[in-house]
């Protein structure tokens, strides 16, 4: 079976290369970390993501702190574009990635009919407990 799996929602890439996105951050001396979240209700990018407490507002840039291996928690709420969403979310994570929601009727990514809404790669990716909706294909 091919690594790569696309979906007009959501494009998933299996891979085992080096990903230069974390090692631009890490140069930067950014810290990555193992869980991340993200609120769309009371979050804020200039947070460090860390505790729900302390949520980024944008699943794009909770994305971008996951370290190697990681989970991005996205709060219930609902996520486009039109409420300040940077579209597609992507991802780049050298091993596991897991995009976890509230629940499937609680968080809700919606692409509002004219972008993609996640790419994601890692070695291998979970995403649960949301709704991705309306959404583009790459």
């Amino acid at each position: 079976m091919d690594p790569a799996f696309k979906y007009p929602l959501l494009t998933l890439a299996a891979r085992h290369s080096h990903v230069h996105v974390a090692r631009a951050l890490l140069a930067a001396g950014a810290a990555l970390a193992a869980a991340i979240y993200v609120d769309a209700n009371t979050g804020d990018d200039g947070n460090d993501g860390l505790t729900p407490a302390t949520a980024v507002f944008n699943i794009r840039h909770g994305l971008s702190l996951i370290g190697d291996s990681g989970t991005l928690h996205v709060a219930a709420g609902l996520y486009s574009p039109s409420a300040g969403q940077l579209f597609p979310a992507s991802g780049n994570v050298l091993n596991d990635l897991v995009v976890a929601g509230a629940g499937r009727d609680l968080t809700i990514l919606d692409g509002e009919g004219f972008v993609q809404v996640l790419s994601l790669r890692a070695t291998t990716v979970r995403v649960s407990d949301m709704t991705i909706q309306n959404g583009q294909s790459a």
